[in-house]
């Protein structure tokens, strides 16, 4: 995760130091790039059989494909981007309403989410409102601000 969070963040350095080369930083219309990450979310046991979302979660009995270890691998990726050298890479933890609706789940399998259920349209509002309000606040270090 430290690896590919270094490669982003390089790549991202260098189109800004690109971008300052060609005299087109801070121009108007210029646009910061960034990347922002949602938590991966791992499958429910047996969604088919469930008929509502769940109040509380409810833990693995089989561990299937090891989604018990999906919240732990979410929590190191948001430990490996918390210093500033990866100030450009965004981790969004916005994966419990998803975990506690295992009803939102398509018929083909137990990792893909239909629209129409909620957990979609929610991440897409916090999403829209990350990226238009929150993300032009964040201010890099020795950078101007978006």
């Amino acid at each position: 995760m430290e690896a590919w969070a270094a490669h982003v963040q390089r790549m991202l350095d260098e189109h800004r130091e690109g971008e300052r080369r060609k005299g087109w930083w801070g121009r108007d219309g210029a646009v910061e790039k960034r990347v922002v990450v949602r938590a991966y979310l791992p499958g429910h046991e047996d969604c088919h059989d469930e008929r509502e979302p769940w109040t509380a979660w409810k833990p693995y009995r089989w561990n299937w494909y090891t989604w018990a270890n999906n919240g732990e691998m979410n929590r190191v990726f948001e430990s490996v981007l918390a210093p500033l050298r990866f100030s450009d890479i965004h981790l969004l933890p916005i994966d419990r309403p998803a975990l506690l609706c295992p009803d939102a789940h398509v018929a083909s399998d137990c990792l893909h989410i239909m629209t129409g259920a909620g957990v979609l349209e929610g991440w897409a509002d916090y999403i829209w409102q990350f990226v238009s309000r929150e993300l032009p606040g964040c201010i890099r270090w020795g950078l101007p601000p978006s």
